[in-house]
């Protein structure tokens, strides 16, 4: 007697953790540099450069980079600061280990910049790490028996999701960006944002389609004496493909996106005027794709001429519980009157931070914030540059219903638009669109047989049983249990009694005649 087997291949989730802590520096301003009277705008990234697990903790090394632009009592053109603070970490998690797979996020919850005096700027932050210990690992489940002697066996209809892929990629993005005609000549890039929008994928045979966009600001230096300063802003949209073998059409994507490289230069045009942008931007993906796979488990199983006797043991298993997107408009007010108020937007850009999330009945509830940041050139010619920035409280639930507090989800938030237009000279409204994706899963239970013997029948039990009988249907019985009970084939049963089904109900009489010696 042997059992038939097919391994499920899955993925989980070990060890997950968080923490959140503070990074601070007083940055002198470096002496070629002029005195600052006003910081216009600060950005910041956090880079992880070591990873490395640990008995119980994963350390983690990394940096903050971060650029400031000040405005200078001395000169018309904005000056620009740029500096790293490092730091090491230790991220607590009972039973990690030397060599296990660690992933860690860093987000950058909030960067604050500000005049101590005119040569000399105090830097605050507040980074978060997201830590998770992943595994992948096989069930080896029953789905039949092979046995030359009688027996019956049942199974039980199941349907689950296996790890088809789990890697890492890269998608490269390459633009040359020219300067419309009306615009002066490039001498040096003063400041530039870089930003991704209505990133899009598709599973699809053997790859995985992407789409999206890159919204590109930078406010330059000129030659012109009247104008030093001009500023420049494009959306190039982008498509592609990244090779993935295994991938399939109907498969169920789960993509996770950082962008670990951002870059501008300044390139010569045909004429060799400095009028070209060569830009670079490097997607770091996580790609996981999940198959949907329809299982007979072997649930069950008796002899007819001997006794079969089974080992079983629990198995975990997943199930596609919901998978859904979802899109929020949020829109605020906010004053814009330093500098005498606005005279152009020049550009808007904005920060998605997730504070809460929790399952409720009808789904995900998650609540956070977006921080829009408007850039502005005010109507001020001494201090013509100004930035203010705004939060944008939400909260939003991603609908699946039918979720335990325990269970497995995904939750990827991403800010798909943000823009802001004026009201009046000293106040805009600021827009965004946040696009959600759920992927969560029901853990299931099941017991899976793993031995399987057989042996003589015990004599005295089948004595005790009548070679003949009416049965009276009794709540809850099955044909499969009446027939395990009496040591008789199922479609005995049902040809003894002309049943074309399995129905049966509580009342109904059976005649059974023992099989055992037959």
């Amino acid at each position: 007697m042997e059992l038939l087997k097919r391994n499920i291949h899955m993925d989980r989730v070990r060890n997950q953790n968080e923490i959140q802590f503070t990074l601070e520096e007083d940055r002198n301003i470096p002496d070629a540099k002029p005195d600052a009277s006003m910081v216009i705008s600060d950005m910041g990234e956090v880079t992880l450069e070591e990873i490395r697990p640990v008995t119980d903790q994963v350390n983690v090394r990394g940096k903050l980079q971060y650029q400031i632009l000040y405005a200078s009592p001395e000169e018309k053109v904005p000056q620009v600061i740029t500096g790293e603070i490092p730091f090491e970490e230790q991220i607590h998690g009972e039973g990690i280990k030397a060599g296990d797979a660690v992933t860690v996020h860093a987000q950058l919850q909030d960067l604050t910049t500000s005049l101590i005096n005119s040569r000399k700027i105090s830097i605050q932050s507040i980074i978060q790490l997201k830590m998770q210990v992943g595994e992948l690992y096989d069930e080896d489940t029953t789905v039949g028996v092979q046995c030359e002697e009688p027996i019956e066996y049942s199974h039980t209809g199941l349907e689950v999701l296996q790890t088809a892929i789990q890697k890492k990629d890269i998608f490269r993005i390459r633009e040359e960006l020219m300067l419309p005609h009306e615009l002066p000549n490039v001498v040096a890039i003063l400041w530039k944002k870089i930003r991704i929008g209505k990133l899009e994928w598709k599973p699809m045979d053997g790859k995985i389609g992407i789409q999206g966009e890159v919204h590109v600001f930078v406010l330059y230096e000129t030659s012109e004496e009247e104008n030093p300063v001009q500023s420049y802003q494009t959306v190039e949209p982008f498509a592609g493909t990244i090779e993935c073998q295994g991938c399939r059409e109907d498969g169920i994507l789960d993509m996770l996106c950082d962008s670990s490289h951002r870059e501008l230069e300044i390139h010569a045009d045909n004429d060799g005027e400095e009028r070209c942008f060569g830009l670079e931007v490097v997607l770091d993906l996580t790609i996981q794709m999940y198959e949907r796979e329809s299982l007979e488990l072997l649930s069950d199983v008796y002899g007819v001429t001997r006794q079969v006797k089974t080992k079983e043991r629990s198995a975990a298993f997943r199930k596609l519980a919901a998978q859904t997107q979802g899109r929020q408009k949020l829109n605020t007010h906010v004053k814009c009157n330093a500098g005498g108020g606005v005279r152009k937007i020049l550009t808007v850009d904005g920060n998605v931070l997730m504070d809460h999330q929790e399952i409720k009945d009808q789904g995900v509830m998650v609540s956070g914030s977006v921080e829009v940041e408007i850039f502005y050139q005010s109507v001020d010619r001494e201090m013509p540059y100004h930035s203010v920035r705004e939060s944008i409280p939400f909260t939003y639930t991603c609908e699946a219903a039918g979720l335990k507090p325990g269970s497995v989800y995904r939750l990827r938030c991403h800010l798909e638009e943000v823009d802001a237009s004026m009201l009046d000279s000293e106040e805009a409204e600021g827009r965004a669109v946040l696009f959600l994706e759920l992927l969560a899963f029901d853990e299931l239970e099941e017991q899976v047989i793993e031995e399987i013997a057989t042996e003589e029948l015990d004599q005295d039990t089948m004595n005790a049983l009548p070679g003949i009988a009416i049965y009276v249907v009794q709540n809850g019985d099955t044909l499969w249990k009446i027939g395990k009970r009496y040591f008789v084939p199922v479609a005995s049963i049902k040809e003894m009694n002309n049943l074309s089904g399995n129905e049966i109900r509580p009342g109904d009489k059976l005649l059974i005649m023992k099989s055992y010696g037959n």
